[in-house]
C-alpha cells in the first residue's frame, strides 16, 4: 500500500495546494482560466512534441489498445445512458451525464498516475488516449446530445459544430502535427527539444493544481442520483469494464494493460462542467465533478494496489 501511495500521493498533493492556494487568495481564482490556457495550448503540446519529435525515439501507436479502449469507452458510455434513461431522465441529460461517466481526465490526472506507474510507455497511451477520446466517444456523446436536445440546429450544423471542436483541440493538432513530421523524419534541434521539454515537465503539476483550484467554491448538493450514479460510472464501472474487456482480449504488450485500467479508474475530463453546461445540466456536472475528483483518491488507490498486487 506504501508503494500506492507513493505513486498517487504527489499528485494529490498537488490537487490539495491549488485548493489551499485558490481557498487562502494565494492564487487569485481569476487566474484559473489563465493557468488552463497555458496548460492546453502550451504544455500539452509540448508533451506530445517533445516524444514525437526527438530523433530517437517517438511514440508507437498500438491497435489493439487503440480497439480496447474505444470498446470500453463506448460500452462505458451505453451503459450510463440505459442507466439515464431508466431514471426518467430526457436523452440530452441522459447523454452528458453518461459522457461524465466514460470520458477519463486523460491527460490531467491519468497521464500524471502513468509518469509515476509506468513512466516508459506514458506518453505513448495518452497520445492514444487523446485519438479515441476525441474521434470517438466524445463526438458520439456530444451528437447524441444534441439529436435529442431542444435546440432548432439541423443534423448538418451539428455535425459541423462537432467538427469544429475536434479541428480547434490543441491535443489533436499536436498529434498530428508531430506524427506528420516524425513521418517525413523531421526533428527538433536541441534548443527546441529542450524548450518542449521544459513545458512537457510542467504539464502535470500546472494541471493539478489548476484541478484543486478549480474545486473551491464548487459543492456537492443538487440531483443526488445524478451525482452517485456518474461517480459510479466513471470511478467504479470503467475500470471493471477494462478489467473485464483485458480479460476477455489477447493479452497487451508489457504494461499497456496496466494502464488501461489506470486511464479508465481516472475522473472525468476536467472541462466537463463547461460542456455540460451547454446543455442545461452545468451546475449538476459542477457538483458531480467535485464529488468524483474527492472519490477517486479512495478508488483509483483501490484500482492501482489491484493491479500492483
Amino acid at each position: 500500500m506504501l508503494n500506492v501511495f507513493a505513486i498517487t500521493g504527489p499528485l494529490f498533493t498537488l490537487i490539495f495546494l491549488g485548493y489551499l492556494a485558490v481557498k487562502t487568495n494565494l492564487l487569485p481564482a481569476s487566474l484559473l482560466p489563465g493557468i488552463a490556457r497555458f496548460v492546453l495550448y502550451f504544455c500539452v503540446p509540448g508533451v506530445i512534441l517533445s516524444n514525437f519529435l526527438r530523433s530517437e525515439q517517438h511514440p508507437v501507436f498500438e491497435p489493439e489498445f487503440l480497439k480496447l479502449y474505444a470498446i470500453i469507452g463506448l460500452l462505458t458510455l451505453a451503459l450510463g445512458f440505459i442507466i439515464n434513461v431508466l431514471l426518467k431522465r430526457e436523452s440530452a441529460h441522459a447523454s452528458i451525464f453518461a459522457l461524465g461517466g466514460a470520458l477519463p481526465n486523460s491527460m490531467f490526472v491519468g497521464f500524471p498516475v502513468l509518469l509515476q506507474a509506468t513512466p516508459e510507455i506514458a506518453v505513448q497511451v495518452l497520445v492514444m488516449c487523446i485519438l479515441v477520446e476525441n474521434i470517438i466517444v466524445m463526438p458520439i456523446s456530444l451528437l447524441l446530445a444534441d439529436i435529442s436536445s431542444a435546440s432548432g440546429d439541423s443534423l448538418n450544423q451539428r455535425l459541423q459544430q462537432i467538427g469544429k471542436r475536434m479541428i480547434n483541440n490543441p491535443m489533436l493538432i499536436s498529434v498530428v502535427l508531430g506524427l506528420g513530421l516524425s513521418s517525413m523524419d523531421i526533428y527538433a534541434p536541441a534548443f527546441l527539444q529542450t524548450t518542449l521539454d521544459m513545458l512537457a515537465k510542467a504539464a502535470a503539476p500546472a494541471a493539478l493544481v489548476f484541478i484543486g483550484g478549480a474545486l473551491v467554491g464548487h459543492q456537492v448538493k443538487g440531483d443526488m442520483t445524478a451525482i452517485l450514479t456518474t461517480a459510479f460510472s466513471k470511478l467504479i464501472l470503467m475500470p471493471l469494464i477494462a478489467l473485464a474487456v483485458l480479460a476477455f482480449s489477447a493479452p497487451l504488450p508489457g504494461q499497456l494493460g496496466i494502464a488501461l485500467v489506470l486511464i479508465a479508474a481516472s475522473p472525468m475530463f476536467s472541462i466537463y462542467a463547461i460542456i455540460a453546461s451547454n446543455y442545461g445540466v452545468g451546475k449538476a456536472a459542477a457538483s458531480i465533478q467535485v464529488f468524483t475528483t474527492g472519490a477517486s483518491f479512495i478508488t483509483l488507490n483501490a484500482f492501482l494496489a489491484y493491479l500492483l498486487h
